[in-house]
């Protein structure tokens, strides 16, 4: 499967028809250490342009539905397979997985399944807030700091810890994907 004629024209049937069978396929291709790397990158592909165009950069796609469309949880098994992918021992294989999990939290945040202290808001005194990401990727987030003032945008980078000053008045929320995740009161003053 080294052919890149027959890649590409893989490639172009599988945006073209979403079907379970070939997502099943897909997902067991993408785990298989045995598989050849541009088979096993071909099947991530596959898999991530079952959650929309935007993530596969095709302007022209509109798949069909093949006999037995895509089940409900493909999109939550996708974005899993992304994660664990980024570990594998394949490194093309994992910064591949690695770059595919990003980009999926970055345009479906609803997937990402934060373990508990994963995005973590303290205050360090007065109006100082710091936040932590201990993902191994970065993490959009909003910080709300009071009903009438619109949430600050922020990007968090992988294991990375940023210090803010805001303009709170009582305490900072931290948002991800729309969801609260971690708040935090206004504290003493500074020194």
């Amino acid at each position: 499967m080294d052919r890149p004629e027959v890649l590409a024209q893989l490639r172009a049937w599988n945006y073209q028809i979403h079907d379970q069978p070939i997502a099943e396929a897909a997902i067991a291709v993408a785990r298989d250490p045995s598989r050849p790397t541009n088979l096993r990158l071909l099947a991530l592909e596959t898999l991530v342009s079952y959650l929309g165009a935007r993530l596969t950069g095709q302007v022209e796609f509109s798949p069909r539905l093949g006999a037995q469309p895509p089940a409900a949880d493909i999109p939550d098994r996708v974005y899993i397979l992304s994660r664990e992918l980024a570990t594998d021992a394949n490194p093309a294989v994992a910064r591949a997985a690695k770059n595919k999990w990003q980009q999926l939290t970055d345009v479906v945040p609803r997937l990402a399944s934060l373990l508990p202290g994963t995005l973590t808001l303290v205050n360090v005194c007065g109006r100082k807030f710091r936040i932590t990401n201990s993902s191994r990727i970065d993490l959009s987030t909003e910080l709300a700091i009071a009903p009438e003032r619109p949430a600050l945008q922020l990007r968090i980078p992988a294991e990375a810890t940023r210090d803010i000053v805001v303009a709170a008045r009582d305490t900072a929320r931290l948002l991800f994907g729309g969801r609260e995740v971690a708040s935090a009161a206004t504290g003493g003053e500074c020194h």
